[in-house]
């Protein structure tokens, strides 16, 4: 008995980390009308780091951004990233996932 739970300290103490919330990035912009545009901006949130994927929606203006724990992006940092890919920023929602 004292053997199991002392495993299941252990596998929950390593396994730790893999439960750790991450987060999503609903960013909205204008401005991407081509799969090009939608690339160059995939391309350059992915050399974030602590970024995990990127999923845009060219006909809803709407990038997500899903990002490790203790990643935070700017709204500063997202206008700068999008204008100069040509592409016009409205704004940015964030919700931890569970």
């Amino acid at each position: 008995m004292n053997k199991s739970i002392a495993t299941i300290v252990l596998v929950l103490i390593f396994t730790g980390p893999a439960f750790a919330a991450d987060t999503v990035y609903h960013i909205f912009a204008h401005g991407m009308a081509c799969r090009y545009c939608a690339f160059g901006v995939d391309k350059q949130l992915r050399e974030i780091e602590g970024v995990k994927q990127v999923d845009i929606y060219l006909d809803k203006g709407l990038i997500n951004v899903r990002v490790k724990e203790g990643t935070r992006l700017t709204e500063g940092q997202i206008k700068t990233l999008l204008e100069n890919a040509g592409v016009t920023y409205q704004r940015m929602e964030h919700h931890p996932l569970k």
